[in-house]
C-alpha cells in the first residue's frame, strides 16, 4: 500500500514497483485512477469506501469511445476531436460526465459507461483521468459541460439496464420526466466551457477544477480551490488545455508535457516567491542527473511549449525504476519532493495494460500534477491518489504514424 498524505515541506517517494502480471485489455479503455478517494467529508457528493468493496483492480475500463456520438472531421479524413478530462476539484466526488451543445443535451449516456478499475460503478474518481475519443459536440455554440454525481446516478440506473441518455437526466427546468436528476446543485453541477477553447480536430485537456460554495463544501478556502473562489458562489469551472503532437515517432521514445492542475501547489510555490514546479524524469533520487522536463510557473501551465522526446531503457523492469518527480520551494524553507515510478502512474489510470504498449504510443502525453501536498487522504491498495498530491501519465494527443513527421 502506498501512503500519499503528508504536510508542507515534506518529502514524497512512491515506492518503485512493476505488476508481475499485467493484463492487456482488449480493445478500447477508459483511464481512471483506481480505489476509495475518500470518505465524502467535503461537500454532497459522498465518496463512501464502502461502495468499492468487492471491487477489482481487474475490473472492465469502460467510455475511450463509448457512447454513440460522432465526429464528423474523422469522416473528412482529419484527425479526430478528443477529449482528456482531469478531474483536479477537491469538492466533487467521483463523477459522470454529461453536456450540452447550442441549448441540446447529448443524447449519448452519462460519460463513462465503465466501471472504475477496483470498483464497482462507473465514474472519474477524484485525481482521475478518462478519455473521450469523440469530443465533437464540445466544441459546439454554448457548450455545457455537467458534472453528474456518479454514486448518485449508480443509485437510480437499474442495475443491468442499458444506461438512459443525457438528455433524460440532466433536464430542461419544469421537466416532468421521472428520470431526470434533481437540479438541486447536489445531483449534477453545470460549468460553461469557453466559447472556442475546444479545439476542432485536436486533442484537448478538460480539467475540471474549483471548489462548491461554502453552503455545499464547508471546507473549501482560496488556499485549497485558487484566488477566484468565493463563499458564495465557489469556483467549480473546466479549463481547457491543448497539447501539441510530437513531430517525431520512434519508440522507444516518450514525448511530454507538464500541466500544472494543483491549486494548492500552486500557492506553495507562490509563497516561497518562487517561479512554480520543476517536472524531471529519471531514477528515484536521481538529484541533479534527473532531466528537466519543465519548470511550471503557475496554475494551469502547461509547457514546455513543444512536448520533450525522452528516451526510455529496455526492459519490462525500468517501467519501477524511471518516473517523473515534481520539485517545489516549501514557504517555510524547506521543499517539496514527489517521484512516482512510470509503472505507479500507469496503475493510478490503467493498470491493465502491458506498460511497453501503454508508454509505446507516439502520441503526446502529460504528465498532470494534481491534489493537495497537505491532505490526508491515503491510498487503497496501491492504486489511488484522490485528493492527495500525485501525478498522471496519460497519452493526450492523437497517434502519429511511425517516421511520419
Amino acid at each position: 500500500m502506498l501512503s500519499w498524505g503528508a504536510g508542507r515541506g515534506a518529502r514524497f517517494a512512491v515506492p518503485a514497483a512493476v505488476v508481475a502480471a499485467w493484463g492487456v485489455a482488449a480493445g478500447a479503455v477508459a483511464l481512471g485512477a483506481c480505489g476509495s478517494l475518500g470518505a465524502g467529508e467535503n461537500g454532497a457528493f459522498p465518496n463512501d469506501a464502502s461502495v468499492f468493496e468487492g471491487g477489482s483492480e481487474d475490473a472492465p475500463f469502460g467510455g475511450f469511445g463509448d457512447g454513440p456520438h460522432h465526429d464528423a472531421g474523422a469522416d473528412a479524413g482529419g484527425p479526430p476531436t478528443t477529449a482528456l478530462f482531469v478531474h483536479a476539484s477537491t469538492s466533487l466526488g467521483s463523477v459522470r460526465l454529461c453536456w450540452s451543445s447550442g441549448g441540446v443535451t447529448t443524447s449519448a449516456p452519462p460519460f463513462p459507461t465503465g466501471i472504475m478499475p477496483a470498483s464497482n460503478y462507473p465514474g472519474i474518481p477524484r485525481g482521475g483521468a478518462a478519455m473521450l475519443d469523440d469530443a465533437s459536440e464540445l466544441g459546439g455554440s454554448d457548450a455545457v459541460l455537467y458534472a453528474v454525481d456518479a454514486r448518485t446516478l449508480t443509485n437510480v440506473e437499474a442495475s443491468g439496464a442499458t444506461p438512459l441518455p443525457c438528455q433524460r437526466r440532466v433536464c430542461p427546468q419544469g421537466d416532468t420526466d421521472s428520470a431526470c436528476l434533481p437540479d438541486d446543485n447536489r445531483a449534477y453541477w453545470s460549468m460553461p466551457i469557453p466559447a472556442g477553447a475546444v479545439q476542432r480536430g485536436a486533442a484537448n485537456v478538460i480539467a475540471i477544477e474549483g471548489c462548491w460554495p461554502t453552503t455545499l463544501d464547508t471546507t473549501a478556502s482560496n488556499a485549497r480551490c485558487g484566488a477566484d473562489w468565493t463563499t458564495a458562489g465557489g469556483n467549480l469551472h473546466v479549463h481547457v488545455m491543448t497539447p501539441s503532437a510530437p513531430t517525431i515517432s520512434t519508440p522507444p521514445q516518450l514525448h511530454v508535457q507538464a500541466a500544472q492542475l494543483s491549486v494548492a501547489l500552486a500557492q506553495l510555490a507562490g509563497d516561497a516567491g518562487d517561479a512554480g514546479a520543476v517536472i524531471s524524469f529519471g531514477m528515484q533520487d536521481a538529484g541533479d542527473a534527473a532531466a528537466v522536463i519543465a519548470s511550471l510557473p503557475g496554475l494551469d501551465a502547461l509547457e514546455p511549449a513543444y512536448p520533450v522526446a525522452l528516451t526510455l531503457p529496455p526492459g519490462l523492469a525500468s517501467y519501477g525504476t524511471v518516473g517523473f518527480a515534481v520539485d517545489a520551494p516549501g514557504a517555510d524553507g524547506g521543499g517539496l519532493h514527489l517521484w512516482t515510478s512510470l509503472a505507479e502512474a500507469q496503475r493510478l489510470v490503467d493498470p491493465t495494460q502491458d506498460p511497453t504498449q501503454f508508454f509505446g504510443g507516439s502520441q503526446t502525453y502529460v504528465v498532470a500534477v494534481v491534489g493537495d501536498p497537505a491532505s490526508a487522504d491515503t491510498t487503497v491498495g496501491g492504486a489511488s491518489a484522490g485528493e492527495a498530491l500525485h501525478l498522471l501519465v496519460v497519452p493526450a494527443a492523437p497517434a502519429l504514424d511511425a517516421g511520419s513527421e
